[in-house]
């Protein structure tokens, strides 16, 4: 009778314990990682205009887009990238005339998807303002972060401050 009940215990405890471990991909929320906007080449908004498979070593597409919004990289109206479209490697399942966001990378002189960088516009408002109130469309540089930002101005303020002062003093001598 124990040995049940601990079998049973054990399969619940497994079951429990396996169940957050079921997708081979988890992606995680974008705005919270900073390096993923800085490793990208490439990130707009734009509608799948046509997939075509690609005769690559691995499964790959390339996929053209109309463009409707770039923050960073190209300012064209098309773009292609390619994607293995296959989802436990992060990629994304592109279906013709989806409105995406998607993140790229170059790599070998082609833009590639990035791993959970392709999210359905219809579903993200709060990414299109991130990406509004973060990137600048010219030349594809991130604006200087908050970080930063507090950074010069809790040192560099009172820094500059002081050495005004101490200027100001030394002449009244």
């Amino acid at each position: 009778m124990n040995s049940i009940i601990i079998l049973m215990f054990s399969i619940v405890l497994f079951s429990y314990v396996m169940s957050g471990q079921a997708s081979a991909c988890e992606c995680k929320d974008l705005k919270e990682e900073s390096s993923y906007l800085s490793d990208s080449d490439s990130i707009f908004l734009g509608k799948v205009r046509n997939i075509e498979k690609t005769n690559d070593e691995y499964p790959s597409y390339l996929i053209r887009f109309d463009v409707d919004k770039s923050w960073k990289g190209t300012n064209t109206k098309e773009i292609s990238i390619k994607s293995s479209m296959d989802s436990g490697a992060c990629a994304y399942s592109f279906e013709i005339n989806q409105v995406l966001i998607v993140h790229a990378q170059q790599e070998n002189g082609t833009l590639q998807e990035k791993s959970c960088g392709t999210l359905p516009a219809e579903y993200v408002a709060d990414h299109i303002q991130f990406l509004d109130e973060h990137i600048q469309n010219n030349l594809g540089n991130t604006q200087v972060d908050l970080h930063n930002f507090l950074l010069v101005s809790v040192i560099g303020i009172p820094v500059l401050m002081g050495a005004i002062g101490f200027i100001i003093w030394s002449k009244r001598k």
